[in-house]
């Protein structure tokens, strides 16, 4: 067939002029298109030498080289094994990215004092299953005193996991839309997460032991050996302690800003801004009922976990202890400001916490300082000492003083001293957290039935807490006029009429004046 005669050659004269034409033109539009990747370069600037595989440049690295990158994306999963320093070139969105592919842990570190600057890090693997502890990730820590700053860490499963180890640090960095923690330091100790941005994760930053099997065995608990060895483990998990948290913008996370748990201990958060847990990114009701699915399935108990704590600022849970919340500002999320549950001797001082749904909650928790905080516009409660479940372990010997109380539905609320009555336990049994075989034992047989509730009511022992230091208490601003019952005749600001605590028999024997708690307050 003849293909110049119907068109479709064009005609010799006009060839080179076209081709040349669509040369230029094809140049053009790789110049000017938007989705056009630039060429990488791998520049090892300590041993002069280039290469366009990252991998094979990291692989040819000794300890002290420093190594830039430029262009991209760098697709793969990849690991520092050398003291190195890792250096993108380009501002803002133009630095170079690291690009997992979905495949693995994007960026591994296994160098002490590895330095990882000025990089945009994105797309580890992802896991599915609901009981995973850890994963893959964006960047992956196993090495002390790992400098990372200037990041943009990225759409991975977690953000940065720090496993066990010391001293690294993680700074003027965005770690942002992470499908689970944004930051997780898993028995480590002596961390500084400073000055980042942790927005839109699962949790934003959390601190636990490091337990090593990637999943919580909870679904084999049936099995004696499983349970054997899980405790085992738990038992000799290193902890995580000497961690500070300072300086970040939390915002928008799911479950929860800033959570400590798992025996964590020594750690300070302060400076923070805290706001908006459980407003942006949402809770996901899939995984909590995985969750209960699975325990049910195991214990033979139906589980519901309890949803009002979800959405919270910061954190303490599950024997957290001697830690210091200090000069934070935790506002707008969706449920409390603070919570410590199951967390001893902490000290939470001179932070805002200000129009979440309450302030601060303590719930099973002994001989924690609550000082010099300001709680103001919070929906329900300011400070409330003790939750609705009558069966929960009492909280005793915390200190509440020194307290600006404005503006919330209830300012303060103390159940602690409530009496539990064999009535109480009555009104609930049915709905107690036992195995169906026991239940239907005590629904067959009145003795086991006066047993068990006998056995809950050993367990609940009123207790008392401090609301004054003994000088000084809080100020309670439907407290501090003659009308409300405030005394102070001898105008130094402090109250010769106590205030009682509404819920159980707590008593402020020192109420402040506004003026007075001010001047015991940071501004």
């Amino acid at each position: 067939m003849n293909w110049r005669a119907i068109g479709m050659v064009p005609a010799r004269r006009h060839r080179r002029r076209r081709r040349a034409a669509a040369s230029l033109v094809a140049a053009l539009l790789i110049l000017i298109s938007p989705s056009a990747e630039a060429a990488g370069v791998v520049r090892n600037l300590t041993q002069q030498t280039s290469y366009e595989d990252l991998a094979s440049a990291l692989g040819a690295t000794h300890d002290g080289d420093v190594v830039e990158l430029s262009g991209g994306p760098f697709v793969g999963s990849f690991v520092v094994e050398r003291r190195i320093t890792l250096r993108g070139i380009g501002a803002g969105d133009a630095r170079p990215v690291l690009d997992g592919g979905g495949d693995g842990t994007v960026l591994t570190v296994n160098a002490a004092g590895a330095v990882i600057e000025n990089l945009a890090i994105r797309n580890s693997a992802r896991t599915d299953s609901p009981f995973a502890l850890w994963g893959d990730a964006g960047v992956a820590v196993h090495a002390d005193r790992v400098a990372m700053r200037d990041l943009a860490v990225t759409g991975s499963d977690w953000g940065v996991l720090f496993f066990t180890g010391t001293g690294s640090s993680l700074s003027r960095s965005d770690v942002s839309d992470n499908t689970r923690d944004g930051v997780r330091i898993m028995g480590g100790r002596d961390h500084l997460i400073e000055d980042n941005k942790i927005d839109r994760n699962a949790t934003g930053v959390s601190i636990d032991a490091f337990y090593p099997d990637r999943e919580a065995p909870l679904v084999f608990f049936a099995d004696p050996a499983v349970v054997k060895d899980y405790a085992e483990k738990r038992e000799h998990a290193p902890l995580s302690s000497g961690n500070v948290i300072r300086g970040n913008g939390i915002a928008g996370n799911g479950f929860y800003g800033v959570s400590l748990t798992w025996d964590s201990f020594g750690n300070r958060v302060e400076d923070n801004v805290v706001s908006m847990t459980g407003r942006v990114r949402e809770i996901d009701p899939a995984l909590i009922q995985a969750w209960e699915v699975g325990l049910a399935k195991v214990s033979g108990i139906a589980v519901t976990f309890d949803r009002e704590p979800y959405g919270s600022g910061i954190s303490l849970f599950c024997l957290a202890h001697e830690n210091r919340i200090e000069r934070n500002h935790v506002f707008d999320n969706l449920a409390y400001g603070i919570i410590l549950d199951l967390a001893d001797r902490n000290t939470v001082a001179e932070n805002r916490v200000e129009t979440n749904r309450s302030g601060i909650l303590v719930a099973a928790s002994s001989k924690n300082d609550i000082l010099r905080n300001r709680f103001d516009g919070n929906k329900a409660f300011g400070v409330r000492i003790g939750v609705d479940s009558v069966i929960k372990r009492v909280s005793a010997d915390n200190l509440v003083a020194m307290n600006a109380l404005t503006r919330n539905q209830v300012n303060a609320f103390d159940s602690s001293g409530r009496v539990v009555t064999a009535a109480d336990i009555e009104a609930i049994v049915e709905t107690l957290p036992l195995p169906q075989v026991v239940k239907d034992q005590m629904a067959k047989n009145p003795m086991i039935r006066r047993q068990m509730i006998n056995a809950y009511l050993a367990q609940m022992k009123p207790a008392t807490n401090r609301w004054d230091d003994g000088t000084l208490g809080n100020h309670h601003d439907d407290f501090d006029e003659e009308a409300e019952g405030f005394r102070d005749r001898d105008d130094d600001g402090v109250s010769e009429a106590g205030k009682p605590i509404p819920g159980g028999r707590s008593v402020d024997r020192h109420p402040l004046t506004a003026a007075r708690v001010e001047s015991l307050l940071v501004p």
